[in-house]
């Protein structure tokens, strides 16, 4: 249930909720993202140059590398060179493309100063096919730009209307992915104000980032203290984009392009605490707040953050800081390994999605089994090689191509990826279970089942301890209500016109309690509160009827019941309310056949009672009176007596009347005067009182 968004916001956030915002926002960080993403392959032709400010002088630019076997090694630039033109375009501001479009083969004038000496060097531009390094250098960054930025965008779009917080998370991501952009491909190809739209971008996140972490996943701090942390960021962020703005303003009057400024430099400082801040706070949830369902998606985020940012510095930044920029032990190159702090928007996403936002939850749960199955094998493969490479003396590659080596032979493995995909269920859902095999094992007994009580200990009994439920308890439609099935030691019962039966029936999917509490009255939970342990109730709808509701507890290990848990007890249902309804329909010829049986019974009884009370009497009659006469005669009578009394048995024993236990005594008399001497039959009756049973159970 989403808490209201007017509590945990600011009023200042409504705008979220607005259309136009929502498309102006889309379509304006969509041609940012799309123009600095193209501006590297306009502004940055295959030279082999890099450029940055010179520390020595103001407005000069100064080759900072050269990619090895390049364009402009080759034609004779060095590193340190201070440009002073390319194409006959002086070289002042690298805030603006030095470079003109350039096709492969044409010629690019560079005019250097080396030391006294100023030289004018020729070199033909490149071909990206020839030089992959050159998109090694941006593509990993776009990949990660439009990733990020296309799932903020997504959470902004298709997120309910209501949900403020949900808005704000995509803003967030959303300027994520652009400010990628602007620092990457933006300011690699000098593309104009990539600096001034990243700073900008970063002084706006000193408000967004902190207001996101406060209210999402959990509430941090009471409204009024929220709302004056927020005042704070906000007014310091207003500050800083002033005086950056301004301080931008005074340095173009004047023609001066540093590399950095004061505002500048505090921007990212204050950025980079707002970041430190959310973190805390993201600690904080994790391992302190009360509420569990909150604490297990914070976690949640949490780890994904720490997934995604744990590769780029053990393998990436770690090895360059310790061995330097250019050792052999950097394990995987700064464009690769930034890939994976995809695992981040996405650990966002996931968490929005459980809260039913969006219909994410498959793909999400694919990536993250993947990206872990790939970090998992580098980890454990790069460690095993190199603890066998360093005492060799062997170059690092082989450690890296070995791992790769093993990465490509081990993803393909079923068995692995089912092991990562365990320990990914853990944490995404909590405890384990195979939904597949569970959904195709119930829905097989259920289809095989037409007995009540068997199906209730299908779905009280089975299917709880199958999902780890610790308590359940199933509602059977009897009448005009619903009755409490399975022997519980309360009675309970609850009309078809009862709210929670309404409403149930009008929305005939698995409903969490605590959204089921929130749309019906005061009167009617307190009518329910027998089953106030309950956590999920999922109804048996079957064509317009509701044939039952199930009712499932707390899960055994703490956890929540995750949109994975609801789909399957969604199913499930789906496939008992076929069932219910099929025993429901046997119940009904079982009642029929027994009133057949009955009405059969009583037939037996009148026919038997008839042929004894008039029949049987007047043959006695008649034999008395030829008796004497007719001794042939009388034998005949005797004989047809013997066979009515036999038949009157065969219909119905006259002893049934006295007891059961009479009859069968009788029973037993006659089977042993029809075995003779050959056999003999022995039977006792160790009851020490009459058995009462139905006439035609008896029979």
């Amino acid at each position: 249930m989403n808490p209201p968004p007017e509590q945990d916001l600011p009023p200042f956030f409504s705008f979220l909720r607005s259309t136009g915002f929502q498309v102006a926002f889309s379509l304006v960080t969509l041609c940012i993202l799309l123009f600095y993403n193209l501006a590297y392959y306009i502004f940055v032709p295959v030279t082999g140059v890099w450029l940055d400010f010179d520390e020595r002088a103001l407005n000069t630019a100064v080759i900072d590398r050269l990619n090895p076997g390049g364009p402009g090694e080759k034609a004779g630039l060095r590193v340190g060179d201070v440009v002073l033109s390319i194409d006959g375009r002086p070289i002042r501001n690298l805030n603006m493309p030095v470079h003109q479009p350039k096709k492969a083969g044409e010629i690019e004038i560079y005019t250097v100063r080396r030391g006294e000496v100023t030289q004018t060097i020729a070199l033909q531009v490149g071909r990206y096919g020839e030089h992959p390094d050159y998109l090694l250098e941006i593509v990993p960054l776009q990949v990660l730009s439009i990733l990020i930025f296309t799932l903020g965008l997504a959470i902004l779009l298709f997120s309910r209307p209501e949900n403020l917080r949900a808005r704000l998370v995509g803003v967030v991501w959303a300027l994520g992915g652009v400010v990628i952009t602007t620092t990457g491909p933006g300011y690699i190809s000098c593309a104009w104000f990539a600096p001034e739209i990243s700073l900008l971008i970063f002084t706006v996140s000193i408000v967004l980032a902190p207001a996101a972490h406060l209210v999402f996943p959990a509430t941090t701090f009471s409204p009024r203290v929220r709302r004056q942390i927020l005042s704070l960021l906000g007014s310091l962020a207003l500050v800083l984009a002033t005086a950056y703005l301004s301080q931008q303003v005074f340095l173009l009057i004047r023609q001066e392009y540093p590399r950095t400024t004061p505002t500048a430099l505090a921007i990212k400082i204050g950025f980079y605490l707002a970041a430190l801040f959310s973190i805390g706070l993201l600690l904080k949830n994790t391992f302190l707040i009360p509420d569990r369902e909150a604490r297990r998606q914070t976690g949640i985020i949490f780890w994904g953050t720490l997934a995604g940012f744990t590769p780029y510095l053990f393998f990436s930044e770690l090895p360059s800081l310790v061995f330097g920029p250019h050792s052999e032990w950097i394990l995987l190159p700064k464009e690769i390994g930034i890939l994976f702090m995809a695992v981040v928007p996405l650990a966002y996403a996931y968490v929005i999605y459980q809260r039913r936002l969006l219909k994410i939850d498959f793909l999400i749960n694919r990536i993250l089994v993947l990206l872990l199955t790939t970090l998992g094998v580098l980890v454990v493969s790069i460690a095993v090689l190199s603890a066998v490479s360093i005492p060799l003396a062997l170059p690092s590659r082989v450690a890296v191509t070995g791992s790769f080596i093993c990465l490509l032979i081990t993803l393909p493995s079923a068995v692995f990826q089912r092991r990562v995909q365990i320990l990914v269920d853990r944490v995404l859902y909590g405890s384990h279970y195979d939904a597949a095999a569970i959904t195709a094992e119930f829905s097989r007994c259920l289809a095989q089942t037409l007995d009540r009580p068997a199906f209730i200990h299908l779905l009280v009994r089975d299917l709880p301890q199958k999902m780890k439920v610790q308590q359940a308890a199933l509602l059977m439609l009897d009448g005009d209500s619903l009755e409490l099935q399975d022997g519980q030691s309360a009675h309970f019962s609850a009309l078809k016109t009862d709210q929670v039966c309404r409403t149930l029936a009008a929305n005939p999917n698995p409903t969490r309690a605590q959204d089921l509490w929130a749309v019906v009255g005061v009167d009617t939970r307190t009518r329910w509160r027998l089953l106030d342990w309950a956590q999920l109730f999922v109804p048996i709808f079957h064509r317009g009827t509701l044939y039952g509701i199930l009712i499932l507890g707390d899960r055994q290990a703490g956890e929540i019941y995750s949109n994975r848990d609801v789909q399957l007890a969604g199913t499930i249902s789906q496939q008992a309310a076929l069932t219910i309804a099929n025993i429901f329909l046997v119940e009904a010829m079982r009642g029929l056949s027994r009133q057949l049986v009955r009405s059969d019974e009583e037939q037996r009884k009148k026919v038997a009672r008839d042929l004894h009370d008039s029949v049987l009497q007047n043959l006695f009659f008649v034999k008395q009176q030829v008796s004497k006469t007719d001794p042939e005669a009388s034998a005949l009578v005797d004989r047809s007596i013997t066979m009515l009394r036999q038949t009157i048995k065969s219909q119905r024993p006259s002893l049934l009347d006295q007891g059961l236990a009479l009859a069968l005594n009788d029973l037993v008399s006659d089977m042993q005067r029809l075995a003779g001497d050959t056999l003999l039959i022995r039977w006792r009756n160790a009851l020490e009182e009459e058995v009462r049973l139905p006439d035609e159970q008896a029979t």
